[in-house]
Formats: C-alpha cells, sequence, structure tokens
C-alpha cells in the first residue's frame, strides 16, 4: 500500500532539488556579467586603480599634526588560506584611502603614523555536513574572513603631546555551495568595507580621548 504522506513529502523534497537548482543555473548565467561589472568598477578610464569607501556619517576629522604618513607593513603571504592579493583594491589599499579621507592633518607642526600590521582576508572550508538529507541541502561551504590591526602614533613637539591608539577589526561570513565566484568577490569587498567601518569607530572613540589631537 502507497503512503501518501511519504509521497506528498518526496514531492516536496524534489521540488525544493529543483528550485534550487534552477536558482543556482540563474545565478551562473549572470556570473560573467556581474564579475565584468565589478572589474570595471575598480578602475579609471587611464587604467589607474581607484577606491571607493561607503559614505559614512562621521566627518573628516582635522588632526593637530602638519603631516599623515601610512606605512603598510602587511607583507601579502601570497598564499592559501590567504586570498587578499586576489582582489583588484587590497584590504590594505582601501585602509590607506579610509586614512587620507578621515584623518586630514590641520595643524602647522608634528605628525600622525598610521602603521598597518595587517589587513589579510581567510578562504577557509568548513567541514561538510553529514546525512542524506544534508547532502541534498545547500550547505555552507566556506568561511571567509577580514583581520585589520592597525596603530596610530601622534606626535606634536609643541607642547609636547603624544599620544597612541591601537586599532582591529575582524569580520567573517560563510558562503553556501552554490555560490559563484561573483559572489565570493562581492562578499569579500563587503567585508572588507564592513572592517573598515569599525575601524573608522574605533579610531574615532580612541582619538577624542587624546588631549590636543583633534583641531576645532
Amino acid at each position: 500500500m502507497i503512503n501518501c504522506d511519504s509521497l506528498s513529502k518526496l514531492d516536496l523534497l524534489w521540488s525544493d532539488i529543483f528550485k534550487g537548482a534552477f536558482v543556482m543555473f540563474s545565478r551562473l548565467l549572470i556570473s560573467g556579467l556581474l564579475l565584468l561589472t565589478l572589474g570595471a568598477c575598480q578602475t579609471t578610464a587611464t587604467g589607474k586603480k581607484t577606491v571607493s569607501l561607503d559614505s559614512r556619517d562621521g566627518q573628516a576629522i582635522a588632526i593637530n599634526a602638519r603631516r599623515l604618513e601610512v606605512v603598510d607593513n602587511w607583507l601579502m603571504p601570497l598564499e592559501p588560506p590567504y586570498v587578499e592579493h586576489e582582489l583588484a583594491i587590497t584590504p590594505a589599499e582601501m585602509v590607506i584611502e579610509w586614512a587620507k579621507q578621515t584623518l586630514v592633518p590641520k595643524g602647522g607642526s608634528g605628525e600622525l603614523i598610521l602603521n598597518i600590521s595587517e589587513a589579510s582576508i581567510k578562504q577557509e572550508d568548513l567541514p561538510p555536513e553529514e546525512g542524506f538529507l544534508n547532502a541534498l541541502k545547500d550547505n555552507q561551504d566556506t568561511r571567509l574572513r577580514v583581520t585589520i590591526e592597525a596603530q596610530l602614533l601622534w606626535i606634536q613637539p609643541v607642547g609636547n603631546f603624544q599620544g597612541t591608539a591601537k586599532l582591529a577589526s575582524k569580520v567573517t561570513q560563510t558562503l553556501p555551495e552554490s555560490a559563484i565566484p561573483a559572489d565570493y568577490l562581492m562578499a569579500k569587498e563587503a567585508l572588507v568595507q564592513h572592517a573598515i567601518t569599525l575601524i573608522d569607530e574605533q579610531a574615532r572613540t580612541e582619538i577624542g580621548k587624546i588631549d590636543g589631537m583633534i583641531l576645532p
């Protein structure tokens, strides 16, 4: 005797499988266009790389210093699990651009140094889910982790002022088995933007604690 409930559950299961396959096929069709579009947005007509940061509510900070120096001490490993070198604009370059836009020297003397110790993206495989039903699902397959670590050093000889601030952010995201290259690219860029937003918030908080560092 045929169990109607079992047939109904089986029909639903196959329906979910076909729906998932259709979605994956549709996304594969547009992946090439997405990659071309994203790549085009990262270069100018002269072929130079440009950096676009998400707009923030906070304005540029007027720093009591004559100059800003950014030192990038992060040497990209250029091998798995590190993948930041695969982006047209690396996380370190994004941090440098953030510093230029946000930490604006307005003083007549002194300097502000931003030392970047890490600006990485790790891409790691997740352990597979066990069981027959899990094999039919679109399980989480990969973890992306963006890490940014830096230190601010402010030196103002007039008045003998000095201050330091440590900045650090780590953000992660997982991607399913059905993710296509365009999904990975967009996820990496979004994670870097998020990490820099956290760095921005920390910098404003820490700089506000240092007497004389911000000009009115």
